[in-house]
């Protein structure tokens, strides 16, 4: 496991370097939503720093993440990206709220139909009152179909305004989800 995990890593310092990206510019995401006692994802960080101390690694517990997730990652992590509902147990938002973090949420289907501006502008104008160093929150997914949105089968679904923008020909057009983010 170490040969590849390391040749990854030197893969991203050397594109680092290419790009002249400084590590106060980048984040290592490892892995998606660790959860149990995340033993890989731990080892994978430390082995991150000790490869390069100054990389900065974001680790995102999902929903079925735990107290033993954020103690397993809390050594190796810059930035949190935890699942909102971590915040609600007093011990993991106390591990989250002493680094930067950013916060996000699933919504079910519902929801993206006719809430999804409402819900965009609450969820992103929500950030200066958390607690901590929240430094923004994310979207898990705002399109939870693969169809081409143009397509004339899609268009009845109506979650379909869950992409922030359409693709077209002569360009992106906005739907009312960007408008969310723009008006927030």
């Amino acid at each position: 496991r170490d040969g590849p995990l390391r040749r990854q890593f030197h893969h991203i310092l050397e594109h680092m370097r290419d790009q002249k990206m400084g590590f106060d510019e980048c984040l290592w995401k490892i892995g998606d939503e660790p959860s149990g006692t995340a033993d890989v994802f731990a080892y994978d960080g430390k082995v991150a720093l000790e490869m390069e101390p100054r990389a900065r690694i974001l680790y995102n517990p999902g929903p079925r993440g735990s107290l033993n997730t954020f103690e397993a990652l809390d050594p190796y992590v810059a930035v949190w990206e935890p699942h909102l509902k971590h915040l609600r147990f007093p011990r993991r938002a106390a591990l989250i709220t002493a680094k930067p973090y950013m916060w996000y949420d699933v919504y079910s289907t519902n929801e993206w139909t006719t809430r999804l501006p409402r819900t965009i502008y609450e969820q992103i104008r929500s950030v200066p009152a958390r607690p901590g160093n929240c430094i923004g929150t994310k979207f898990y997914t705002v399109r939870a179909t693969e169809r081409f949105p143009w397509d004339t089968a899609h268009q009845l679904i109506a979650f379909h305004e869950g992409l922030f923008m359409y693709p077209t020909p002569h360009g992106p057009v906005p739907s009312r989800g960007w408008e969310a983010v723009r008006d927030a």
